[in-house]
């Protein structure tokens, strides 16, 4: 089951900090997630993102 865990906030310049706080939120967010959520869990993120490229990039700044 995908936790619900509140996003990190991320600096304006995104920093590597930012990158590392990315990924300790993904651990904790998915911490006892089956192999197939995790899965979901990035496909749906990664279809959102491509959709925001297909638009021009709105948002994506």
């Amino acid at each position: 089951m995908i936790r619900d865990v509140p996003k990190p906030s991320l600096s304006p310049d995104f920093t590597l900090d930012d990158i590392h706080k990315i990924r300790r939120w993904h651990d904790e967010k998915l911490q006892g997630a089956s192999r197939r959520e995790i899965v979901d869990f990035y496909n749906r993120g990664g279809e959102r993102f491509y959709q925001l490229i297909k638009a021009g990039g709105a948002g994506c700044r």
